[in-house]
C-alpha cells in the first residue's frame, strides 16, 4: 500500500493537483492481494497524505483466465471449469487438477493475474 501511496502522490504533485479525489486499482485474481486488507490499509494511511485525505479507492478484480496444457485455448472465470473436490479453487491454482472445458483432457493453469496496477486517478 505505501508502494502505491507513494505513486499517486507522485503523479500527484507532478501535476500540480491540490488533492486526489478517486484512485482506480487493478488487483489480479492470483496476486494473493486480500482485497479487504487492502482497502482498510488505503483507509489507514491515506489520512497522513494531504493529498489523499479524501480519496475513494475503487478496486477492480478481473475474472481468473486459465490457459489449457493441451489444447491452447483460454478460459475466463470458473463458470465452465471442472473444480476439484470441494468445489473450490485453492489458493495455489497449480495445485489442483481443473480440466479444460474445451478438450476435456488438459489441465488448466493460471494465466497472468498476480498484477496490482493503478489504472486511473481523478485529481482536483
Amino acid at each position: 500500500m505505501q508502494g502505491l501511496i507513494s505513486q499517486v502522490e507522485a503523479v500527484a504533485e507532478e501535476q500540480h493537483a491540490r488533492k486526489v479525489l478517486r484512485i482506480v486499482v487493478t488487483i489480479g485474481p492470483f496476486s494473493g492481494v486480500v482485497v479487504d486488507s487492502f482497502q482498510f490499509a488505503f483507509d489507514a494511511l491515506r489520512g497522513e497524505s494531504r493529498l489523499l485525505q479524501q480519496a475513494e479507492l475503487l478496486i477492480d478484480v478481473p475474472s481468473p483466465v486459465f490457459t489449457c496444457s493441451s489444447c491452447g485455448r483460454q478460459t475466463r472465470g470458473t463458470e465452465d471449469i471442472k473444480l476439484p473436490a470441494g468445489g473450490l479453487l485453492q489458493l495455489n491454482p497449480f495445485a489442483q487438477d481443473m480440466k479444460c472445458p474445451h478438450c476435456a483432457t488438459g489441465t488448466l493453469y493460471p494465466s497472468g493475474g498476480d498484477e496490482i496496477m493503478l489504472m486511473h486517478m481523478e485529481m482536483e
